[in-house]
């Protein structure tokens, strides 16, 4: 006869509860920090920003059978950072399959109905949140919390837009400062392609930015 139980396994650092009617077995390894990131590291990490809302969910085992993975698909609202998309598909570590759960801490907390402003890697489908829990800033009343403070969506998404352009700016500074170096006119010319391209990527006008 099946019994319910529940434990803790540290995994990566994180902690992990699995729930289970049965059993199952997560192998643990070994422990890491969690390194707390500002909101100019989440920009540099994340090569999408944007606001959403969860509209789905499927969690599923690994192909191991050693944890369960869950993909929600959020509808795009709006993109700060990155090229336009109407959905994403984020992946989270967690969540229930049949009768058998498991949390894992620090994983950002991905919910049907919620709306968030997502910092995403999306050089690798499904998504993932940049930082664990510290990509994601969840919308409540058009509010969000922000360094211990409740402030407006709007003003935290102008203070969003304020950090992009000095991150921006040193990308081209550098950019520039090696074709000068290098004196190369095929390289003056490619930097140029990459310096159009940041505009792009972080949704700037070429008038953000003078030399």
């Amino acid at each position: 006869m099946a019994t319910q139980a529940g434990f803790w396994r540290r995994r990566g650092g994180r902690l992990v509860l699995a729930l289970l009617v049965g059993w199952a077995s997560f192998p643990s390894s070994g422990a890491t920090l969690m390194v707390k990131l500002s909101l100019e590291e989440l920009l540099e990490q994340a090569d999408t920003v944007v606001v959403g809302t969860v509209a789905g969910q499927t969690s599923t085992w690994n192909n191991p059978h050693t944890a369960i993975l869950t993909d929600s698909t959020v509808v795009v609202e709006q993109v700060i950072k990155g090229s336009p998309v109407e959905t994403v598909t984020v992946r989270t570590s967690g969540g229930m399959v049949g009768k058998v759960g498991l949390w894992v801490e620090d994983e950002p907390p991905l919910r049907i109905g919620e709306e968030a402003v997502l910092f995403l890697d999306t050089r690798q489908m499904p998504a993932r949140v940049v930082g664990a829990f510290q990509g994601m800033y969840v919308v409540r009343d058009g509010t969000v919390t922000w360094e211990g403070r409740t402030v407006p969506l709007a003003e935290f998404l102008n203070t969003i837009q304020t950090a992009i352009l000095p991150i921006v700016q040193s990308k081209i500074q550098n950019l520039r400062h090696t074709a000068w170096r290098t004196r190369r006119s095929s390289w003056r010319a490619k930097s140029k392609i990459r310096v159009a391209g940041l505009f792009t990527a972080y949704r700037l006008p070429p008038t953000a930015y003078s030399s």
